[in-house]
């Protein structure tokens, strides 16, 4: 997208957009996120644009609840909060009362909490009672991902298959033992954490870290399958997969979140 999570396309409705400042992630940075659960850091770098703002719009629960913490301190004046919460609901079972409890005093701060699953949904009303929750759809950009035509015929015996996604819920140990080493396939990851000593024992499997999108679009259209492959969750995780959709791609998708 032209901006992150096409946030620009609120410009088109006649809204004025103004996107935060990245800083550097220094090791107080990380202590601090790792303390608070969430990047207050990068909130107060931003704090005097979100004090001159009309409305604060997120797209993480990390920016919405540091954003929250600053209004409940006085540091930025109180501004409607437009939230959206994307990993925090898969994790709330395992959160301990303590970080429970904070986040539901910071959540009287936030104005709205959208998700992307129906699955995020009644965790989050029964998370944050006083809160208004809602389904949000998300989509991709189809004139970069456009609308394509399946293709049935393979150029090679061999059947490609990429898989792609930095979730932690990915679930790189169930597709390495289906295809890994089995010389009918070729496998391409796209992870940034996974350790290349997992893939290393595979003649057939290659691991990239890093891809530009348009790198990854062409992996796409090189791949006769694409591989979604995930341990349970609630939330979403399938961008990937609307992205091989569009292109006319087939897909091989766990069935959670």
């Amino acid at each position: 997208d032209e901006t992150p999570y096409g946030f620009h396309l609120a410009q088109d409705e006649g809204f004025e957009v103004t996107f935060s400042k990245d800083g550097p992630r220094n090791l107080f940075a990380k202590v601090v996120n790792k303390l608070f659960d969430f990047d207050l850091v990068h909130a107060w770098r931003n704090r005097h644009a979100m004090s001159e703002a009309d409305v604060i719009w997120t797209m993480t629960e990390g920016e919405a609840f540091a954003a929250a913490l600053l209004m409940k301190l006085g540091a930025i004046p109180r501004r409607p909060i437009l939230s959206n919460a994307v990993w925090l609901l898969n994790r709330w079972p395992s959160l301990t009362w303590l970080r429970r409890w904070s986040y539901a005093a910071l959540s009287d701060e936030l104005t709205v909490m959208t998700v992307h699953s129906l699955d995020c949904l009644p965790i989050a009303k029964k998370a944050f009672p006083k809160l208004r929750s809602e389904l949000m759809y998300f989509g991709i950009n189809v004139e970069y991902f456009p609308i394509s035509a399946p293709k049935l015929s393979r150029d090679s015996d061999v059947i490609h298959i990429v898989s792609a996604g930095n979730d932690r819920t990915r679930d790189w140990d169930s597709l390495l033992d289906a295809f890994g080493g089995d010389k009918r396939f070729r496998v391409t990851l796209v992870c940034a954490w996974l350790d290349r000593a997992r893939t290393a024992p595979f003649e057939n499997v290659s691991l990239l870290h890093t891809s530009s999108m348009s790198e990854l679009r062409d992996l796409y259209r090189d791949a006769d399958v694409i591989a979604v492959p995930m341990r349970k969750n609630v939330f979403s995780g399938i961008t990937v997969a609307l992205e091989a959709a569009a292109l006319g791609k087939p897909i091989l998708c766990t069935e959670t979140g």
